[in-house]
């Protein structure tokens, strides 16, 4: 609760009645006497939340993380607590698993029942500690650097840090794809801006602008499977 708190004040975020913050046994939510006892905790707050964090997910639910059965009885039941009257949202915090790049720790159940995950990883060899990555259903992907000074972190915005780079890296992008009438995958394009000294997270921010502002096209690759984009320049009018 302190490390939360603290996390605000960093970023400016007025806490006030926003927050709430409950110690609390275990709850097991995919059982009916769980549902009860999360259902008298909203009914003391001040206001309704709009978003329960559970934090961590083993609190909450009464089998065995790593069998299927459990965890998709964990998954349904949030996602029937969310279509409660009135709706709300859940933030579940889980551990990784001991190889930290192949996801949460458990069942894969977990995963594949989120709508949106985020996942903080180390980092080396760059200017930030810890990378953010998001992913899911209704977003693109995105990638944010954090600085973590244990216990409070700031988010490096990168619309905000590297918007000049990012600039740059939408004007190379037009002048290679000058070159290129027919267009080019758009990992050969990341490619060729890191080689130029942008970043990955810069050039992704450019194509994606560059597309926003309807200068350029990104369409699956004609002919190959995959998450291949081909990507070209729109016609001046």
């Amino acid at each position: 609760m302190e490390r939360i708190q603290d996390m605000a004040n960093a970023m400016g975020i007025p806490l006030n009645d926003n927050f709430m913050f409950r110690t609390v046994e275990k709850i097991p939510l995919d059982t009916a006497k769980g549902k009860e006892k999360l259902t008298e905790i909203i009914k003391s707050c001040p206001q309704r939340p709009q978003v329960i964090i559970l934090d961590p997910r083993y609190g909450f639910m009464s089998g065995d993380e790593n069998q299927t059965q459990d965890m998709t009885l964990f998954v349904d039941s949030l996602k029937q607590l969310e279509n409660m009257p009135g709706g709300m949202s859940f933030i579940v915090v889980a551990h990784a698993g001991k190889n930290e790049g192949k996801g949460a720790r458990g069942n894969s159940v977990f995963e594949d029942g989120a709508e949106t995950l985020m996942t903080l990883l180390d980092v080396k060899n760059k200017t930030y500690k810890k990378e953010l990555h998001m992913i899911g259903r209704d977003i693109e992907e995105e990638t944010l650097g954090l600085d973590l000074n244990y216990p409070v972190f700031c988010i490096k915005n990168p619309e905000i840090t590297d918007t000049p780079k990012v600039e740059q890296a939408k004007v190379s992008i037009q002048e290679l794809l000058g070159t290129k009438p027919d267009g080019e995958l758009r990992v050969n394009i990341v490619r060729a801006g890191v080689a130029n000294g942008w970043s990955t997270n810069a050039m992704h921010r450019a194509l994606d602008q560059l597309r926003a502002e309807g200068l350029i096209t990104i369409e699956p690759a004609p002919g190959m499977v995959g998450n291949h984009k081909w990507v070209k320049l729109v016609p001046a009018e």
